[in-house]
Parts: structure tokens; C-alpha cells; sequence
């Protein structure tokens, strides 16, 4: 009897460590980053959108209530269990390391400032102009959308 009553004490204390503190952490946590938003934080929303907190206003009777930018001049207002996190500002590049990054680059810089270059499906330059296949009729290639 005094075997199965310490497995079960055992039980309950396992299942406290492993999921109900944890649970607990992470609701802390995420009510510490919602009352710490303010206006200009980036923040990304359950929904997969990433906006600019524009306003913020806090009702006595009710939830607080968020006014995000989606893009410029696009306003929305929001509940605060829509924010599914607050996004860490984005990092300055450091002097020493501005424009060596290569995938940072866009397509323009890859191709040595060709901005009018085009590009195909596969993220590579195309060589002829447009509407141009430089000869080739193409009936030898598959189409990408057939490839897949």
C-alpha cells in the first residue's frame, strides 16, 4: 500500500515539474511582454502577420485593445490574444561588415547593379530580354510547373 501511494506522489510531482510549471513560465512570460508593448514595437500576430504597434489603449472595464500598422496607412485594431510574440528589434549592421554579406544582397547588387536584369523562377538571371529565349524554342525543356 505504501508502494503505490509514493509511485502516485511521485506521479503528481513529475507531471507538476513537467508540465504545469512550465505552462505557468510561459503564461508569465507572455503577460509581462503584452503590458510591456508600447508604441513602434514590431510584433507578429497568431495569424502570421508582422505589424507595427501603433497604439495602445488600455480600457478600465474591459481588454486592452491594439492598434497595429500592417503597412503603411493600413490600421487595424487588434485583441491582445492575437499577438502570438513581440519580435526583438532588428540588429544595425555592424561598419566592418556592411554590403559583405551576400544574402543581404538583393538581385540587382548580385548582378553588379543590373536592375533591369530578369530573373526566372529558380532565382537565376535570365539571359535574353523580354519575351527573348535567345533562339531557343524551349519544346526540349519541361516547364517548372510541370517539373513539380
Amino acid at each position: 500500500m505504501f508502494e503505490v501511494l509514493s509511485i502516485a506522489i511521485v506521479l503528481v510531482v513529475l507531471f507538476y515539474i513537467f508540465f504545469v510549471r512550465p505552462a505557468r513560465a510561459e503564461q508569465s512570460r507572455r503577460r509581462r511582454d503584452l503590458n510591456a508593448l508600447s508604441i513602434g514595437d514590431k510584433v507578429l500576430t497568431s495569424g502570421g502577420l508582422i505589424a507595427t504597434v501603433t497604439d495602445v489603449e488600455s480600457q478600465p472595464d474591459g481588454p486592452m485593445i491594439l492598434y497595429l500598422e500592417l503597412a503603411e496607412g493600413v490600421v487595424v485594431k487588434a485583441h491582445p490574444d492575437a499577438i502570438a510574440k513581440r519580435l526583438p528589434p532588428p540588429r544595425s549592421p555592424s561598419p566592418s561588415s556592411a554590403g559583405t554579406n551576400a544574402s543581404d544582397a538583393g538581385p540587382e547588387d548580385v548582378a553588379g547593379g543590373e536592375g533591369d536584369r530578369e530573373w526566372d523562377a529558380n532565382g537565376e538571371a535570365r539571359t535574353g530580354g523580354v519575351g527573348s529565349d535567345a533562339g531557343d524554342s524551349g519544346a526540349d525543356e519541361e516547364s517548372p510547373a510541370r517539373r513539380r
